[in-house]
């Protein structure tokens, strides 16, 4: 009998302790939400400064320590929120409704529709907004109002997203994805006929769109996979940052985290349909849904990722002085191999990226008139830190005069291409070098000029060039 109660005690202790909150941990924790409306998508600037939007003109807000709402004066369901910047926010949804709220203020985008619009997208600079809908409705639009683009297709349109505004995509009902180059939309090979929801990506190569039946399909660079998912419901939302930050959303709490190349469920938390989910730079996750459900996820305490270090070279063409040849291949990070890593460019230090994020470090570009610029190049690691750093480059767009290095030796001797390396890849490195190359063209017509009227000066100047000449030879091996 004592037995029986010594099991009887052990069985109920066990129970209690896999049922206890301290034994059972989940992976994101539910918020105070001030609305009890369904939530349909949440975008932000970061985890301090995020916006949910849902039915009957819901808009709330997250200041980083709790959520309040904003007033709207509509009624329209919102389907979706780009977060451009703090002072630049777009909604939409039902009956053509666009709005954008600059963190204090409302204005009405006139649409010239009244077809539902179910996804929203700009590029950093604003220059157009894109917004999709109900039978293949795409629009263009300024902060003012929209034109019609035609899109090629009656499906209805979910998602949109890009990485510029001529290059950006669209998804919808049937495995529906488009595509457009700035000037024409065109239909892809989606690889399924499940309806897409929902569309986002890090790069132009790794991309990812999520629908019904569980469907993930993923864009690298030529063509869209499909990807193995443990589960037959529906996706409605997909963001992230990079693997893995990346969550894919849906029905009944379903909640799944890719981290290359494999997706794996999450315990949210919830049963509530979950709608759209936006990750910060940092890491720090919200996930929105039915019944004012949000969700919020901290970044994964481990040890502490080190910002990459930044570095490359640049190289002023030898066929055209106009193009700079850079090489970001020495850029390094303490946890990231060199290939995982990210990097972009500021051609001209203006505080503008000229190019997306891409894993390819060897690239060029040409400048368009003569002076001294500034590049400046960021690179970023898996865990979404970032390092910077810049080079100035001299480029001349004037045919320069002939070398007198070359007047005194021929110019069809092979020591000169020596002389021609040791000016591009040493002496242009450096502000001094720069400067003396300049003097030395600036000076060449004259010297030239001296060179053939002068035979004493000629001799004298090519015994200098000859004695040198190995030094030099060495100097660029």
């Amino acid at each position: 009998m004592k037995f029986q109660k010594s099991k009887l005690f052990i069985a109920c202790t066990l129970i209690c302790l896999f049922l206890s909150p301290a034994a059972y941990s989940q992976d994101w924790e539910e918020m105070t939400s001030p609305t009890s409306e369904s939530l349909r998508d949440v975008d932000g600037v970061s985890s301090s400064d995020v916006y949910a939007v849902g039915l009957k003109g819901t808009v709330i807000h997250y200041n980083g320590s709790s959520w309040s709402e904003i007033e709207t004066s509509i009624d329209d369901n919102l389907q979706t929120v780009f977060a451009a910047s703090a002072s630049s926010i777009y909604v939409a949804g039902f009956n053509g409704r666009i709005m954008r709220y600059t963190g204090s203020n409302w204005s009405s985008i006139l649409s010239n529709t009244t077809i539902d619009l179910n996804g929203i997208w700009t590029d950093s600079a604003e220059s157009e907004v894109f917004a999709v809908g109900d039978n293949g409705k795409v629009l263009g639009c300024t902060q003012s109002s929209c034109n019609n683009i035609s899109s090629g297709t009656t499906n209805a349109l979910r998602g949109v997203w890009g990485t510029s505004t001529s290059n950006v995509y669209a998804v919808g009902d049937k495995g529906t994805i488009l595509h457009y180059d700035g000037s024409n939309w065109s239909e892809m090979e989606s690889n399924t006929t499940e309806d897409l929801n929902d569309i986002w990506g890090d790069s132009s190569d790794n991309i990812f769109a999520v629908g019904s039946g569980g469907t993930i399909v993923r864009f690298g660079g030529t063509s869209w996979t499909r990807m193995g998912v443990a589960t037959a419901k529906e996706f409605a939302g997909i963001g992230g940052t990079s693997s893995p930050n990346v969550y894919a959303v849906g029905e009944t709490g379903k909640l799944f985290q890719y981290e290359s190349p494999d997706w794996s469920e999450m315990e949210s938390g919830t049963i509530e349909n979950l709608k759209g989910v936006y990750v910060d730079t940092l890491g720090t996750a919200f996930a929105v849904g039915n019944k004012g459900t949000i969700l919020k996820k901290e970044p994964a305490t481990g040890p502490e990722n080190n910002s990459p270090t930044a570095s490359f070279t640049a190289t002023i063409s030898s066929d055209d002085k106009s193009k700079v040849l850079v090489d970001a291949s020495e850029s390094s990070d303490a946890e990231d191999s060199a290939d995982l890593l990210e990097v972009r460019w500021d051609w001209e230090n203006d505080g503008s990226w000229d190019t997306q994020y891409s894993t390819t470090k060897l690239t060029s570009y040409t400048y368009e008139a003569s002076g001294t610029y500034v590049i400046k190049l960021e690179v970023k690691d898996t865990q979404g830190a970032t390092g910077s750093t810049t080079r100035e480059v001299v480029i001349s767009t004037v045919t320069e005069p002939e070398c007198p290095v070359g007047t005194v030796l021929g110019q069809d001797d092979p020591r000169l291409e020596a002389f021609k390396i040791f000016r591009d890849d040493f002496l242009s490195q450096t502000q001094m070098g720069r400067a003396l190359i300049g003097m030395y063209y600036d000076n060449a017509e004259l010297v030239n000029g001296i060179i053939l009227n002068n035979p004493a000066v000629a001799s004298i100047l090519q015994k200098c060039v000859e004695s040198i000449s190995p030094v030099i030879e060495a100097a660029v091996e």
